[in-house]
Order: C-alpha cells, then structure tokens, then sequence
C-alpha cells in the first residue's frame, strides 16, 4: 500500500519479530514515519511458561525431599553418634579428684 490510502489492519507475525520495511515513493507530502501497533498475547508461549513455572517448583521439592532423605539415612545409619554429643569442658589446674586405688576413674 502507498500514499494516503488506508492501510491494511491486520498485518501478522508467528514469529517472535515482526520487521516491516517503508520505502518512499520520492513524493513525500509529510517527512517522517509514523507507526501505531499492537501485540497479542501469544498463548502457546503464556502455556509454556506455566509448564516451566511448574517444572521449576517440581525440581526444588524433588531436591527438597533428597536432601531430607539422605539426612535421615545418616542419622539412622549412625543413631549412637548423636544421641550422646561431645562437649568441651575446660579442667582447670586446680581441679583435683580424690580416689583411692580401687576406684575407677571415668573422664568424658
């Protein structure tokens, strides 16, 4: 189309890019280009991105759920090891224990 006629309403792109392409036919009655356009939301692309927001969640409670599981193996796999935990106790020069031979003597 060219000149002052109307211009075509529906002019489309499957693409991701429409790309449209002026040329002058040396008449020119207005300097410049003016173009007024729309976009519609592409519904494949909108049903795509909840398939990616779904698979996102699925994958961090999968991971969630493995961390946990290999958490409890360790801790049933070694059930002693944290029922009684290690403490550190500062003995001083002065602490002194009195005993006599036949006692026995527990240091934890």
């Amino acid at each position: 189309f060219s000149g002052k006629r109307q211009f075509p309403n529906l002019i489309r792109s499957t693409n991701e890019t429409l790309s449209l392409v002026f040329k002058s036919d040396h008449d020119i009655s207005y300097y410049g280009y003016r173009l007024v356009y729309s976009a519609e939301l592409n519904e494949e692309l909108e049903e795509l991105r909840q398939t990616t927001h779904f698979t996102a969640f699925l994958f961090v409670l999968l991971s969630l759920l493995l961390i946990t599981a290999i958490v409890v193996a360790i801790y049933k796999g070694f059930p002693g090891r944290f029922h009684r935990l290690l403490y550190v106790h500062y003995v001083s020069q002065t602490d002194t224990v009195d005993s006599t031979a036949d006692d026995n003597i527990l240091i934890e």
